[in-house]
């Protein structure tokens, strides 16, 4: 059977035609910092709080997570000030003996009502029965969060914070490997930053999947995007 060290021995197996493309792009190597965004696992929603903690499901999740991310070293490991994100992250700080780090603007885009029945009711409620429909319709086809701007924090400050707030993780940590467990509209948006994109919604990031990026003097590289290794068979 293949050892988990020649399976990440084959996965860094040098492109040789890849010369355009190494110039274009960050890979792993000195001086670059290897990001991990990470989405924070299930929570229980049954609760009657705003900050929402981890099912036993949850926790089982974060556990197999930190196992699969025990191979090498984690410099830092940050989290978003909910009790989920770092309910997450315990178990990574665990095995990687380090103490997570809490960021406040990592925290989740804010709500401007409670989000406490179906979607498409408040819709309906907040802008009428002919325009809630048309709104839905249109963040199915433009993907941004400003379409329904009474509802969520503006997309323009929301993406201000996290990216100010990663960005700062990333100048801390030259060269080093780090983690940060957050929300999904947290990584949507700093996705987007990266690429450029119009869009808030440029995925929909898994319970906790891991999106890689790789930076250094300024670059930034998308490695991989909402990856879930740890729940695949070998």
């Amino acid at each position: 059977m293949v050892t988990p060290e020649r399976l990440r021995e084959l996965a860094a197996a040098p492109d040789p035609r890849a010369g355009l493309t190494n110039l274009l792009f960050v890979s792993p190597g000195e001086g670059v910092t290897d990001l991990l965004l990470i989405r924070h696992a299930q929570i229980d929603s049954t609760m009657l709080t705003d900050d929402l903690v981890l099912t036993e499901l949850g926790r089982e999740q974060a556990e197999v997570l930190a196992q699969n991310l025990s191979h090498g070293k984690l410099h830092a490991i940050y989290a978003s000030p909910t009790a989920r994100a770092q309910e997450t992250a315990e178990p990574l700080a665990r095995v990687h003996t380090v103490e997570v780090e809490i960021v406040e603007d990592l925290r989740d885009l804010e709500q401007r009502r409670p989000m406490d029945r179906p979607f498409p009711e408040m819709l309906v409620e907040v802008y009428g029965p002919e325009e809630g429909p048309k709104r839905l319709q249109r963040m199915q086809a433009e993907l941004r969060f400003d379409v329904i701007s009474e509802l969520l924090e503006p997309s323009d400050s929301f993406r201000g914070r996290v990216t100010a707030a990663i960005e700062g993780i990333i100048e801390a940590h030259p060269g080093q490997r780090v983690a940060i467990v957050t929300h999904a509209p947290v990584i949507m948006a700093y996705v987007a930053t990266i690429l450029g994109s119009p869009r808030d919604f440029p995925m929909n990031p898994k319970l906790t999947s891991i999106t890689r990026v790789l930076a250094k003097d300024g670059r930034r590289t998308l490695d991989y995007l909402n990856a879930t290794p740890h729940f695949e068979m070998r």
